[in-house]
C-alpha cells in the first residue's frame, strides 16, 4: 500500500512538473517573435552607438 501510495505521488509531481514546463517553455517562445527581439534589440544598440 505504502508504494502504491509513493508512486501515485511522484506521478502526480511528475505531471506537475511537466505542466509548469511546458507552461513556461511556451511562455518564453512566444516572447522570441522577431518584433520582440527587434525592440530589444533596438535599445541596446542606439545605446551602444552614442556610448
Amino acid at each position: 500500500m505504502k508504494r502504491l501510495f509513493w508512486l501515485s505521488v511522484g506521478a502526480g509531481a511528475g505531471v506537475y512538473a511537466t505542466h509548469r514546463v511546458k507552461r513556461r517553455v511556451e511562455r518564453f517562445a512566444r516572447s522570441l517573435t522577431p518584433e520582440s527581439v527587434a525592440a530589444r534589440a533596438w535599445p541596446a544598440g542606439r545605446a551602444r552607438a552614442s556610448g
